[in-house]
């Protein structure tokens, strides 16, 4: 084989090889929240008060006045598994968000939390919070359950490798039996995942590669 083409065609698959390693082994992604939007009846990134009980599904609050909208940032977090089994684990960042009302600014922290994918395609599972300013300061956990709240192919609640979108509220409402406390809130979450390739990673493999291209060359020369 020519040399020059023998190494093109192995700095291709080296190439190729670090963009499916870090796709495949590097399990850290990032989030990135999208502020506003509405999707099928679904509003978000916001956190409203969790006051009016949901006709469809009794025991989940869906309504109430928005407190915090314009939700903002990047969250991070380790994603395994593969399609239909998804996982995402360590999610922690720090968010902003507008008060409403022209109140300025509020910081939401993430400090923790894990989401998992069901059978049925859903997920659920736990983001634990700090909310710093506007009307509702405190910390908590919001909750996350496998259901299909907007009866579409696009709502609430869902992971996939490049979409997160989420809709629960700050208190354990497992079997739609339990009511809000004073001071419930919901929120309303979309983000974009993507990858973020492990530079140890690559470079590892880019080394190896790059000795493979070295000892072929050799190969041939001899």
């Amino acid at each position: 084989m020519n040399v020059q083409l023998m190494i093109r065609h192995s700095l291709g698959a080296c190439v190729f090889g670090v963009f499916c390693t870090s796709i495949v082994l590097a399990s850290p992604v990032k989030i990135t929240i999208e502020p506003s939007g509405n999707m099928g009846g679904f509003g978000f990134s916001l956190i409203h008060a969790a006051s009016s009980q949901s006709g469809s599904f009794p025991g989940y609050y869906t309504g109430g006045s928005v407190l915090y909208n314009n939700i903002s940032g990047m969250l991070l977090g380790d994603l395994t598994g593969t399609p239909g089994s998804l996982a995402l684990a360590n999610i922690m960042g720090v968010l902003t968000t507008d008060i409403v009302g022209g109140g300025g600014s509020a910081t939401f922290n993430i400090t923790g939390g894990s989401l998992a994918q069901q059978a049925n395609g859903f997920v659920d599972g736990t983001l634990d919070y700090l909310l710093t300013g506007g009307p509702n300061p405190g910390s908590g956990t919001f909750y996350f359950d496998a259901i299909n709240f907007m009866n579409n192919s696009t709502g609430p609640n869902r992971l996939t490798q490049t979409t997160l979108v989420l809709w629960g509220n700050n208190w354990d409402k497992e079997g739609g039996a339990l009511k809000p406390y004073s001071g419930g809130l919901g929120v309303d979450l979309k983000g974009n995942v993507e990858p973020i390739p492990e530079p140890a990673t690559v470079i590892l493999l880019g080394s190896g590669l790059a000795g493979l291209v070295a000892w072929r060359y050799r190969k041939t020369q001899g």
